[in-house]
């Protein structure tokens, strides 16, 4: 019979969270909601994005752009919300952080941007490329609001 190595370092079970349903409280589950709609809002811009291309290499090009930046924001959304769900406080701030982060990029980058876009003085076209943004700031500003930030600790607290 092996004896156990008294050296060993300790072990304890590590596992993601079990989300109860209907654990969570409106504005996390707003503020989730509001995160996949920031998605389906990308894809339509994207969407528009290739339509508006003036040529097919370009369209090409933006096609596969989108649909790789889609799929990327498609798996770090779902990595943020069963967090979110889960009652992950510390979740709540990574996304508070890529946003913010993602917030100020865009408006670095828009100067360089906008001499890239076939029509950049459409109100249409500048619209579609905001509107996921704010949506995604207004669903973060929803998991900072005081009921939310008592149900994160009361969670984090529980763990």
């Amino acid at each position: 019979m092996q004896q156990p190595n008294p050296y060993a370092p300790p072990t304890a079970p590590v596992q993601d969270p079990e989300i109860p349903p209907g654990d969570s409280i409106p504005h996390v589950e707003l503020a989730c909601r509001l995160l996949w709609v920031s998605i389906v809002l990308s894809l339509l811009d994207g969407i528009v994005d290739v339509l508006v291309q003036p040529t097919l290499e370009d369209k090409q090009a933006s096609a596969i752009g989108g649909a790789v930046g889609l799929g990327i924001g498609y798996v770090i959304t779902r990595w943020i919300v069963h967090y979110l769900r889960a009652g992950g406080n510390w979740m709540r701030w990574v996304a508070t952080i890529m946003t913010l982060l993602g917030a100020a990029l865009i408006a670095w980058a828009y100067p360089m941007l906008r001499e890239t876009m076939p029509y950049p003085d459409s109100p249409v076209l500048i619209a579609l490329l905001a509107l996921p943004h704010l949506v995604s700031i207004v669903g973060i500003a929803l998991l900072h609001t005081p009921t939310a930030r008592a149900w994160f600790r009361a969670h984090s607290a529980a763990s």
